[in-house]
């Protein structure tokens, strides 16, 4: 087992863990490894010993618990992530740390809304991100609208109908591969 001094970031949506992961390296953290699912985490802690694990709660379908019960039979640190309110959180987290999502180094944030995944997605994860028709922009961002309208805008004029799907490899969802042809379809569209 190889001992770092770097932190290991479990994830399930890319863009946070990008998000994760930047942030982490303007705080001097190396980031040893991104893990989008519990079993590829569990897989990862065999064989490598971060210094700290950041762990999302809600893995998607599973939960990032068996993930923490491993790392603290380590002595590795866990520090969890939730979109959720405290009083939500899940009371197996026990004594540690709780990052509420969205978090930042600087008191900026960004939030990412979602909405119940369409068809092909809800096979992978329950829900997906809201995108805007471009038209709705202002109207979404002014904070003009309030409870029932601000929502109506968001899932109004949602582009879910228009999004084309397609397999891709798994260098996709690491956020170390760059480039274009990460992105090149396997096969034909779903």
């Amino acid at each position: 087992m190889t001992a770092t001094a770097g932190l290991m970031i479990v994830e399930d949506q890319p863009l946070i863990a990008m998000m994760i992961e930047e942030m982490a390296a303007g705080l001097g953290w190396v980031v040893d490894g991104i893990l989008y699912s519990e079993a590829d985490a569990l897989t990862f802690l065999d064989a490598n010993r971060p210094h700290l694990a950041l762990l999302d709660t809600n893995l998607g379908l599973t939960t990032s618990l068996q993930v923490a019960a491993a790392c603290q039979e380590r002595k590795i640190p866990v520090v969890f992530t939730t979109g959720y309110k405290a009083a939500d959180v899940l009371a197996q987290c026990g004594n540690a740390p709780v990052l509420a999502k969205p978090f930042s180094t600087d008191g900026t944030s960004c939030t990412i809304i979602t909405a119940p995944a369409v068809e092909h997605i809800a096979d992978i994860h329950g829900r997906m991100p809201v995108i805007l028709e471009e038209s709705a922009y202002d109207a979404s961002l002014s904070g003009d609208a309030k409870g029932d309208d601000a929502k109506a805008i968001l899932l109004d004029n949602h582009l879910d109908s228009q999004l084309e799907f397609f397999r891709v490899g798994r260098e996709v969802n690491n956020s170390r591969h760059e480039g274009a042809d990460t992105k090149k379809p396997l096969l034909n569209a779903l």
